[in-house]
């Protein structure tokens, strides 16, 4: 059995991963690995958690959030999040992790996933947006084995960033 991971920070991309998710849990030859972090913690957010554990109820916690809307807090959960994720993955073992756009949970799943050599598919790729995010997004692309795009677009930018020629 092939093990899958996937970190979930927000209510919005658990959202577009749901349907991959149950997939993943309903497919005899795959074992999914749900860990949970970030926005889903936090009460201002609706403690969305609640949502993800009725779902899921093996989900495990990452125990990482920020105190602030700001580029120190965002550093500093990133941090918290990557360090307990270098637990999680090396005592959960995963064949591969999936990670969605250009989060700061998900640079610090790829950066960590890369260390432990564990394949990373990364979603949505490609991309842009005038934030930090491009910069997260397009680290995650470095550090990715494989990529699906949502756009042609987001297709023809991973081209020209050449990710394909090592």
């Amino acid at each position: 059995m092939k093990k899958v991971a996937y970190l979930t920070g927000t209510r919005a991309e658990f959202g577009l991963m749901k349907k991959i998710l149950q997939g993943i849990q309903a497919d005899n030859k795959l074992e999914l690995i749900l860990l949970a972090t970030g926005m889903h913690l936090l009460k201002e957010f609706g403690e969305t958690i609640k949502e993800v554990k009725a779902e899921f109820p093996q989900v495990k916690i990452i125990d990482a959030t920020y105190d602030e809307d700001n580029r120190l807090s965002m550093a500093r959960f990133v941090s918290k999040c990557a360090g307990q994720l270098v637990e999680a993955l090396h005592r959960e073992k995963p064949d591969l992790v999936l990670v969605l756009g250009d989060r700061g949970e998900q640079l610090a799943m790829a950066a960590v996933s890369a260390y432990l050599a564990i394949p990373i598919v990364h979603l949505h790729g490609g991309e842009t947006t005038t934030t930090v995010d491009n910069k997260a997004r397009n680290a995650i692309t470095q550090l990715s084995d494989w990529h699906l795009p949502a756009t042609k677009g987001a297709a023809k930018r991973l081209r020209r960033m050449e990710i394909d020629k090592h």
